[in-house]
């Protein structure tokens, strides 16, 4: 019998190493997006506007179109929504490499898009997956 390999994520499984941490913390920032955008309840138009985008651009977003956004897309969409953005550095414990880890972002006034987020626990911790990223996990 043999033993399926176990991935920590969808993305390790499908892509190289490089390439899967961009997905990754491109699903992570989609997701937070149109978490923010359901928990404030905007339709699609009410969120362009407030993003500076498109509603054809937000539909995108909500249906998961991960292909169609950079990083920097959702970063300056995050910093429009009036969230701030965490960035959490560590070592790859599977590949045996010692660093150090950080932490970049601001520790005052933070804003959380889950108001039962514990402290230290990710935003969006505890909420379901936004539409079009269920079964995803952003690691």
């Amino acid at each position: 019998m043999t033993t399926a390999k176990r991935y920590e994520s969808v993305w390790d499984a499908i892509e190289e190493q490089p390439e899967a941490e961009n997905l990754k913390i491109r699903a992570a920032l989609m997701a937070e997006l149109a978490g923010y955008i359901d928990q404030e309840g905007l339709t699609q138009a009410q969120a362009a506007r407030r993003l500076s985008v498109t509603q054809p651009r937000i539909s995108d977003l909500v249906r998961g179109k991960i292909d169609l956004f950079s990083i920097d897309a959702l970063v300056n969409a995050l910093s429009a929504s009036g969230l701030l953005l965490d960035v959490t550095v560590r070592p790859d414990k599977a590949s045996g490499r010692k660093g150090q880890a950080g932490r970049v972002g601001s520790p005052s006034g933070r804003k959380r898009a889950g108001k039962d987020a514990a402290p230290g626990e990710p935003r969006g911790a505890g909420r379901a997956p936004a539409p079009g990223l269920r079964g995803l996990k952003a690691g």
